[in-house]
């Protein structure tokens, strides 16, 4: 059976927002145009779910990365980010009632992820088992490097590094062009923001997943 993957998220701190309505229609829009990008890959669309979470799931694991990536560099506020693999079932032909370890594993981490404050963890197997899965050890261990990461950067590094994560096609001069200052600067916030780690985690991560 293909290892499926299950994503639970939940939007943090919903309750004291002031702008609910304008953060959900926010997140409906994005994970719309996530269920468009990623439509290949897509077992279960993205969708909001009861109160501030949103579920899915994947037909493999290789694009999970990709989407918490692309959710971090679009919507406006922070959030958890539950990944479970194993399989899913799907009794209905609706979006309700699925099941399965992948939904179970995820489950289980977003709880963790509020206790421990993370955002971003991954389970794939079980706590009877004897041997936590080495892959889960270290693809947590590089969520928590890029997590480090991420809440290093200033306000300006984060508008930077976060385009160039999206667009690392382009060339420093471009990207300054974008934020209207000179390549140099460009390259001396990018980097000043911890880019060389960063894009080397993520391609472990990317590597990692893809073997899945």
């Amino acid at each position: 059976m293909a290892l499926r993957c299950a994503i639970i998220g939940d939007i943090k701190g919903s309750r004291e927002m002031d702008n609910w309505v304008e953060v959900f229609s926010s997140l409906q829009d994005t994970l719309e145009m996530v269920n468009e990008k990623y439509s290949d890959n897509i077992m279960i669309p993205l969708h909001p779910t009861a109160g501030d979470e949103f579920q899915g799931a994947l037909k493999t694991p290789e694009k999970v990365y990709d989407i918490y990536v692309h959710l971090v560099n679009t919507l406006e506020t922070n959030f958890y980010y539950a990944i479970g693999f194993g399989d899913i079932e799907k009794p209905f032909d609706d979006n309700f009632g699925m099941r399965g370890t992948a939904f179970y594993r995820a489950r289980e981490v977003l709880e963790y992820c509020k206790k421990k404050n993370r955002r971003i963890y991954v389970k794939s197997t079980d706590p009877d088992q004897s041997e936590p899965n080495l892959d889960d050890k270290i693809l947590n261990t590089l969520f928590l490097v890029v997590e480090f990461i991420e809440n290093s950067w200033t306000q300006r590094q984060r508008e930077l590094v976060q385009f160039y994560r999206m667009n690392s096609h382009l060339t420093y001069q471009k990207v300054g062009e974008k934020f209207g200052i000179t390549e140099q600067n460009a390259n001396k916030i990018i980097n000043a923001g911890n880019w060389n780690l960063l894009q080397e985690s993520e391609a472990l991560i990317r590597d990692i997943l893809s073997r899945k």
